[in-house]
Order: structure tokens, then sequence, then C-alpha cells
């Protein structure tokens, strides 16, 4: 996901929704000085769900890459195939299922492709009160914040990587998985949006070292 690199941002707080408003960009950050890009997505799926379908190999094709081998245990291994034999490889550091007592899940791992130095990963999924309402209860949605660790000088340029393979996610999620040949299109408009000044009514991205997405609220 090397993508030209630009300034430190931060995305303003905008909701960025599908038709049926059920999914968002709840907000991202990019802390140079602590060399941490964050995304914080907002699910209206529970987490239960979330958590499966993030670990599930065979979903894995329509929103990340193209497993090759997939250890989904603390010192396993993942190493995914994101085109033309470019593998990602990754140790798993940790994983946290604990969805039942303390409403939280998660996992951490190392990233690593050939060309790029060695980063670290992790997911964090949380209950919110963003779900849906069938007439007889409500199932809590889930918050999704991401955060990648380490990237030096990559980290602007995995702002539109991830935004854009996180928009696949959630498409997959909902059983409407996106066409792969639309992915480098879509990253290509967050990129531009990243770049963009804020005029012409385009969201406005700013330099914010003080804010931190509402994921870090739970």
């Amino acid at each position: 996901m090397a993508l030209q690199a630009g300034p430190p941002l931060r995305w303003e707080r905008r909701h960025i929704l599908n038709e049926e408003n059920s999914t968002m960009l709840a907000g991202c950050h990019v802390d140079r000085p602590g060399d941490v890009l964050t995304i914080d997505w907002s699910l209206r799926h529970a987490q239960s769900s979330v958590w499966k379908h993030l670990t599930d190999p065979k979903r894995l094709p329509e929103w990340l890459g193209h497993p090759t081998k997939f250890e989904a245990q603390t010192a396993g291994e993942i190493i995914v195939d994101h085109g033309d034999g470019y593998l990602c490889r990754s140790e798993v550091l940790s994983v946290s299922h604990d969805h039942d007592v303390s409403h939280t899940s998660g996992v951490e791992l190392s990233w690593e492709f050939p060309d790029e130095p060695t980063s670290r990963l992790s997911l964090r999924m949380f209950d919110t009160d963003s779900g849906d309402d069938d007439g007889i209860g409500h199932t809590p949605g889930t918050g999704l914040v991401l955060q990648h660790c380490g990237l030096g000088s990559l980290i602007d340029s995995y702002l539109a990587g991830w935004l854009t393979h996180l928009t696949y996610f959630e498409a997959s999620l909902g059983a409407t998985p996106l066409p792969p040949g639309q992915f480098w299109a879509l990253c290509a408009t967050f990129e531009q949006l990243r770049a963009s000044p804020g005029d012409g009514g385009l969201p406005r991205l700013q330099t914010d070292p003080f804010a931190r997405p509402s994921g870090f609220d739970h």
C-alpha cells in the first residue's frame, strides 16, 4: 500500500454512510511524533459477527488479500498474497476474544512486506449503541479501531490504503463484496481526498495532534 506520502493529517469527524446508513468512518488520525496511524470505524453488526468475519480466511480475499497461511492464534503465522506474489507476513502477537465477559475483542500482529520495515498492526472491537433494532430487541453495534505503528515515512500512504481495505471489509461483512478491480480506483479517490485542501465541498483533512478517535473513550 505504498502511495505518495503527504503532510500529517487527521480526518475531521465525518460520517461516510452506505445507502442504508448502517456504517460509518468515525475518525482517523496520523500521529507523526508517535508514529501511529489510527482509524475508528463504526459497524451496525454485532461484535461476534464482526470478529467471525475478520478471522474467516474464506472471506479474506474479499477485503484484504488471498491467504496462503492462516493461523489465527497467538504465535501463529499469517501470510497474505496482495497480488502477483507480493506477500505480507505476520506473526500473531496476541489474540483476545472475550465478548461475553468484557465486551471487547482484539488482535495484534506484526506486518512485513519484502520492501518495507516491519511494523505492528492491531485491531480492537467493542460494543456500541449503533446496532440494529428488529422490533423485538436492539442488537449492539461494533466499534472497530485499527492502529498501525512503526510505519515511519510510509504512515501517510497507509491512510488511503487502510480506508480502502476497511471499505471493502464493510461491504464484505454486509454480504455485498466490492469488485476487486475497483480497489486502486477507490484508493486513489481516498488519496485525492487526503490531499485536498478542503475546497469544493470535499472532506477537510487537518493536522490535529491533540484529537483522538472516539474508540479511545471505551
